[in-house]
């Protein structure tokens, strides 16, 4: 896009970025971050976060992984916490829902528990 100048966008690099994590191809997906960077697109905390991770491998400590999805949930950043299990999802990581749910339960989220659950519900409709 920019070798043909054209105007870039945030939402451009989250999906060419998310599309070559969906198709196993992290050092791409870490070239288009880098690329979207140096545009001025300033990617999410979460975004940049999950991005390393399932960069990197490392599925085994989905602890911290499920710690920053409770947080975006708790405070009610749903839409950066549903990219971050739909780029989970995409990369073979299937999150604990039932966790997620059970934790925004017991501490009085029940609004954001229902979006949680829609959201999953849609998702295995597809």
């Amino acid at each position: 896009m920019t070798f043909c100048e054209i105007p870039t966008d945030a939402d451009s690099y989250v999906l060419l970025v998310e599309s070559f994590l969906k198709k196993n191809e992290p050092a791409d997906a870490r070239t288009a971050l880098d690329s979207m960077k140096e545009q001025g697109h300033l990617p999410s905390p979460t975004f940049f976060c999950s991005v390393s991770l399932i960069e990197k491998g490392m599925k085994e400590n989905m602890d911290l992984v499920y710690k920053i999805l409770e947080a975006l949930l708790m405070r009610d950043h749903i839409e950066e916490a549903l990219g971050g299990i739909n780029l989970m999802t995409m990369n073979d990581c299937i999150p604990d829902i039932y966790h997620l749910l059970v934790v925004l339960c017991d501490n009085d989220n029940i609004t954001e528990a229902q979006k949680l659950a829609d959201f999953t519900l849609e998702e295995r409709q597809r």
